[in-house]
């Protein structure tokens, strides 16, 4: 539609324009006027109450109270001019109140005195004693014979003076005043129905017949209500049409049931004007009562105790709490999840209060320590208010040398808070699903998992692989873990077996491996001669050691071998992938001390290597007849 004009000026009350669909607005100071609205004033509008509309054409339509004009393309046509005549009420009254109450006397006072009559002497101007007084508009060039002398009026039949009611005629007589008055349902259970009737009345109540269908527009409001409660928004016109021929019609407002727990909220409906030209049709009763009606919206507010609503709780009043996140992970990988509040047909719900909701974190086949989380410990997150309905967490995965793929954890809704924002909450869907999920963490790829000694790979799922290295240490006189000791002959040597991550971490695994003594090339004498030299299975981390043998030789820094049997570790299939360090460490015995260690007669000695020297002492005998 074009615009046909502007709001200039609006004083002293509400007016409003309506399309040819019946939308209606309200309008103010600057709103454009389009073609073929009608713009009409409020009912209640006093009398002061005026709007003016400047048109295209400059010119200025002004409308009072509750008047109202289509304004259409028409009105920019025409062009007032100054040819009418233009009589006013007050020029015609005083122009009656001028005149004699005998038409007779007037007539004949216009008349003048018949012997003033024109004469062959000459013309005599009769005396105007009595004149009503128009205004007239310009000359327009027409013509026309006035014979203002009636004296030579020639009359063709009786003439009959009429003396109209003039203030019958000027003055426009009121309309019947007539009352709208509402009435409706003040309670409603939510989802349900409110009725309302709007009627006309009398003064005394009684019904009013309309003759003519009848819109009277009743605005609805939200007290505490929102515009998501009922059908209808804020400041909405809703046109009540009475029909011709009767008093009264009804109407409704749905209300919307909902999972809010908003038990006690109030709208309002009230009668703002109509368009009635049959009746001086006034809002409300003789008394100004009757205008609006409230009504106050009841549902389920407490869920322990449904009844609020005429069935108790129903899909459309809860709330359901979700989870969802990660099915499988890679191990050291992060798991992601989200936790959603949604309706019964899985619309997102926009929390208006901080939620918090509880999750339980379970151990399926997992252990701690295969997560950041030990099992059953409880995970919080907030739904924070605003345009919010969910919130993520993450729970981070521990990336280790144990062989345990495809262990699996849980993580369960307990608990939400709502802070009592909604009627009912239920942990899962509405058909009782995403409780809980559960995620399997997967953490070794080689081609060969089930051989913890294969060190091949196939990537992505590790792009290395978490390996346990066993390695042999030999221990000093105090302990220490070195790569080769020395031990004095007759005396026990040291070792220590251990096991370290792909870190280098030590780790305590309470397994064993098989260490052996000896290996070719070694200077000492297995089997009992300089060492023992028994196979020994010895668990890790913990010393173990074999004897040396003190003899009269003179073999000081004789070397031994001690090394790791590969693939000897003790439950290796627990373990992504085993390194076995079979590099041996060398012990060397050290067996003579003496001052003087290459004269074999010297019994000189240094202290501690040897206490005592390992001597033979030659002896002569002589023997018997029987060779004693």
């Amino acid at each position: 539609m074009s615009q046909v004009g502007v709001v200039k000026i609006l004083e002293g009350g509400v007016f409003y324009a309506k399309d040819s669909s019946g939308n209606i607005r309200e309008l103010n100071i600057g709103d454009v006027i389009l073609e073929n609205e009608v713009v009409f004033g409020d009912s209640s509008n006093p009398t002061s109450a005026k709007v003016e509309m400047e048109l295209s054409g400059n010119d200025v339509i002004v409308l009072n109270q509750a008047q109202q004009q289509l304004i259409d393309s028409s009105l920019n046509e025409v062009t007032f001019g100054n040819e009418e005549v233009i009589f006013t009420k007050n020029d015609i009254q005083n122009a009656w109140n001028n005149t004699t109450n005998d038409v007779s006397d007037d007539m004949e006072t216009a008349a003048g005195d018949p012997t003033q009559q024109e004469t062959q002497a000459g013309q005599e101007e009769p005396t105007e004693e009595g004149r009503v007084a128009a205004r007239f508009s310009a000359r327009d060039g027409n013509s026309t014979n006035v014979v203002s002398d009636l004296r030579d009026a020639s009359w063709t039949e009786e003439q009959t003076t009429i003396i109209p009611d003039l203030e019958d005629k000027l003055i426009e007589q009121p309309l019947p005043i007539v009352f709208t008055v509402i009435d409706g349902d003040n309670v409603v259970w939510e989802g349900n129905t409110g009725t309302y009737t709007v009627k006309a009345v009398d003064a005394a109540g009684n019904p009013i017949i309309v003759n003519q269908d009848t819109i009277v527009y009743v605005r609805y409001t939200n007290i505490e209500t929102d515009d998501n409660d009922t059908q209808y928004i804020h400041n909405t016109t809703i046109e009540v049409v009475i029909k011709a021929g009767t008093s009264e019609a009804t109407f409704t407002v749905q209300t919307k049931d909902d999972y809010l727990a908003d038990n006690g909220e109030r709208f309002n409906l009230e009668i703002t004007g109509n368009n009635s030209t049959e009746f001086d049709m006034r809002t409300g009763n003789q008394t100004g009562g009757q205008t609006n009606v409230d009504t106050t919206i009841l549902d389920n507010s407490n869920p322990t105790t449904p009844g609020g609503e005429d069935n108790g709780f129903g899909a459309e009043d809860i709330v359901f709490a979700i989870i969802e996140g990660t099915a499988t992970v890679n191990e050291g990988d992060t798991a992601q999840y989200v936790v959603k509040l949604v309706d019964k047909d899985g619309n997102p719900v926009t929390v208006t209060k901080d939620t918090e909701v509880t999750i339980k974190y379970t151990n399926k086949t997992t252990q701690d320590g295969d997560t950041q989380y030990k099992d059953n410990d409880t995970i919080k997150i907030t739904i924070k208010v605003g345009e919010n309905s969910s919130d993520k967490f993450d729970v981070d995965t521990i990336d280790d040398y144990l062989a345990d793929n495809g262990e699996k954890f849980n993580l369960e809704i307990t608990n939400v808070d709502d802070q009592g924002q909604f009627e009912k909450v239920n942990i899962g869907d509405i058909n009782r699903d995403k409780t809980n999920v559960d995620t399997t963490i997967l953490d070794n790829s080689k081609d060969t998992p089930n051989d913890p000694y294969d060190q091949t790979t196939t990537p992505p799922v590790e792009g290395d692989l978490d390996t346990i290295t066993i390695k042999l240490f030999a221990l000093d006189k105090d302990g220490n873990r070195v790569p080769a000791n020395e031990v004095a002959e007759g005396s026990p040597a040291s070792y220590v077996a251990v096991a370290f991550d792909k870190n280098g971490v030590e780790l305590t695994l309470n397994e064993t491996v098989e260490v052996t003594f000896g290996k070719t090339g070694d200077s000492a004498t297995a089997g009992g001669v300089d060492y023992d030299s028994t196979t020994q299975t010895v668990t890790l981390g913990k010393p173990f050691s074999t004897n040396t043998v003190d003899d009269y030789l003179a073999d000081n820094g004789e070397k031994y071998s001690v090394q790791i049997t590969d693939k000897t570790l003790s439950n290796a299939s627990k373990y992504e992938t085993v390194v076995i360090d079979t590099t041996s460490v060398t012990t060397t015995i050290l067996d003579n001390s003496k001052d003087t260690p290459n004269d074999p007669y010297d019994q000189t000695t240094t202290p501690p290597v040897e206490g005592d020297l390992d001597t033979i002492t030659i002896k002569l005998f002589a023997l018997d007849k029987d060779g004693n």
